[in-house]
């Protein structure tokens, strides 16, 4: 709906004022007006849910496409496309996670799944297992690809939702389901 209201584009992940580093907008922001409750950004057996308020969400969004206001016809097979993916329990203590950002409501639930060796301009999803450029793992370890029965649920483009292990989402970076190809 949000992107019927925008012209093919979905909310931003971020957007960071230019004098400073105050977030102006992130996506689930932009979604609020369109949930009748924002419960619905976490999923029932995320166990961060109770315990811990500072954490916005269980998702992650797939960088390739909020990331810079790329229209979603781009997306050449939506019901192929990952849209969002459970994040990762340990996600506040992951290496690249900025402590800082720990006491505020926001933290960039995007995936930065072109990183390292992908190619943002044309949607193609890097290796999720090499280290980005600061050093950290991996995106995949952003996620939790396990945490129901062995798997995860994706959300896809095209709206659907499918519980799928991680090696179905991602066989080969020229086979996998994050690319916007």
């Amino acid at each position: 709906m949000y992107a019927q209201d925008y012209d093919g584009i979905l909310p931003v992940t971020m957007d960071i004022a230019s004098n400073d580093s105050t977030v102006a907008h992130m996506w689930f922001t932009g979604l609020e007006p369109y949930v009748k409750d924002t419960q619905v950004f976490y999923c029932p057996s995320d166990p961060n849910r109770q315990t811990d308020s500072s954490i916005w969400g269980s998702y992650e969004m797939n960088g390739l496409l909020p990331a810079g206001s790329r229209p979603l016809d781009k997306a050449q097979k939506p019901s192929d496309t990952i849209l969002m993916a459970e994040r990762a329990k340990n996600w506040k203590t992951l290496p690249s996670n900025d402590e800082s950002n720990y006491t505020s409501n926001y933290y960039d639930y995007c995936l930065d799944t072109w990183l390292p060796n992908g190619d943002w301009d044309n949607g193609i999803a890097g290796d999720p297992t090499l280290s980005h450029p600061d050093g950290s793992a991996g995106w995949e370890t952003r996620l939790d690809p396990t945490i129901h029965s062995g798997g995860a649920n994706y959300a896809f483009l095209d709206g659907h939702v499918k519980w799928m292990r991680w090696e179905q989402t991602y066989m080969s970076q020229t086979d996998n389901l994050w690319d916007l190809l």
